[in-house]
């Protein structure tokens, strides 16, 4: 297997991938092996002859990398008639409030992802049978993606940037991806796009059925208690917990975030519960389940985009150093459960409550 692109993040988990899966490796460097070099390409993969390529090798910013180096590689491919697997993205398309299937047509708006959809076209045009996989966000747990340097760079003031609110796409491990590229390496039958992605949102009921099945999936915030209380993990941070929507009298839709906060000793720190929901209801329901809902350095119940919802919390604590006494009180006591703090958004970045 020859793999365009191996010192990339991607790419460094398709190495471990393609040694698990007894592939034996080619890959060169960006130096050595330069996709933007026709000739060269050519030369390069009749020289090897690989059985499969998969090209993960691109720049953001060059369309010449994107565009003409996939279009150099697939036609090289297409040469020696080596399976190719060629990288794409979710990028190629716009957005909108329906999921994409693989039928719909690109429609980008950013440069980079308009890149892409070009990219996805010139190596269908040069190698008909080629596969074209489209990833989400990827993140990595010993490695970190881009998305998350960037989320941790903003958090200790690096750098600054602006982050989407409107933006619903599918975070999937690096490892998934480059396993599932291992797979369809050896899968003559696959051509065309094909969507890998995590898709399940996992929770309390499904969330061992998937594990047990080898499957991947979203968690709830249900899920990551569970998850978090297995792997040792007492306080996690999250946007917003779920809670009763509006019309549960009839509809009894009530998430089992509230249930699982009563189940499993774990703190769960995030900007309140989701403003579309019935808030007074849920407030409720976690009194009744006897979860301690403590709003962080204000008196008002936050509403995830909103600072306030005009709700009061039912405790008040203005320091880590209390929350955490009160995490640990709960364990000396033996109760149930853990407790949820209601940490309200920067003011800077909130859309107020009579806006929304």
């Amino acid at each position: 297997m020859m793999v365009t692109g191996a010192s990339g993040f991607l790419g460094r988990h398709l190495v471990e991938a393609s040694e698990a899966g007894g592939w034996e490796l080619l890959a060169p460097g960006s130096q050595a092996f330069d996709i933007r070099r026709n000739e060269h390409v050519q030369d390069e993969i009749r020289t090897w002859k690989p059985n499969a390529v998969v090209h993960l090798a691109y720049r953001p910013d060059d369309r010449r990398v994107i565009v003409d180096g996939s279009r150099h590689v697939a036609a090289a491919a297409a040469a020696v008639g080596a399976r190719l697997v060629h990288m794409s993205t979710d990028m190629v398309f716009a957005g909108r409030a329906e999921p994409y299937t693989e039928a719909d047509a690109p429609d980008a708006t950013l440069d980079y992802g308009r890149w892409k959809a070009e990219a996805e076209s010139a190596v269908a045009t040069a190698y008909p049978a080629a596969l074209l996989v489209r990833a989400s966000l990827l993140y990595g747990t010993g490695r970190l993606g881009r998305p998350q340097e960037d989320v941790a760079d903003v958090l200790a003031g690096r750098k600054a940037m602006r982050f989407f609110t409107d933006e619903y796409r599918c975070p999937t491990h690096a490892a998934d991806v480059a396993t599932a590229l291992v797979q369809v390496a050896g899968m003559q039958g696959l051509r065309g796009p094909l969507h890998v992605a995590a898709r399940n949102v996992l929770s309390r009921a499904d969330l061992a059925a998937c594990l047990a099945t080898g499957g991947t999936g979203a968690t709830t915030v249900a899920a990551t208690m569970i998850a978090a209380r297995f792997a040792g993990i007492e306080v996690f941070a999250t946007g917003g917990i779920g809670g009763v929507h509006r019309g549960a009298e009839t509809s009894f839709d009530i998430s089992a975030d509230l249930h699982e906060l009563a189940r499993t000793p774990v703190t769960v720190v995030a900007a309140g519960a989701k403003a579309i929901l019935d808030l007074p209801k849920t407030l409720e329901v976690l009194e009744t389940l006897g979860v301690p809902v403590i709003a962080f350095g204000q008196d008002d119940f936050p509403a995830f985009w909103s600072r306030r919802s005009g709700l009061t919390a039912p405790l008040r604590m203005d320091g880590p150093a209390d929350i955490a006494a009160a995490h640990l009180m709960r364990a000396r006591f033996g109760l149930r459960g853990g407790q949820l703090v209601a940490n309200p958004i920067p003011a800077g970045a909130e859309i107020a409550r009579d806006e929304i």
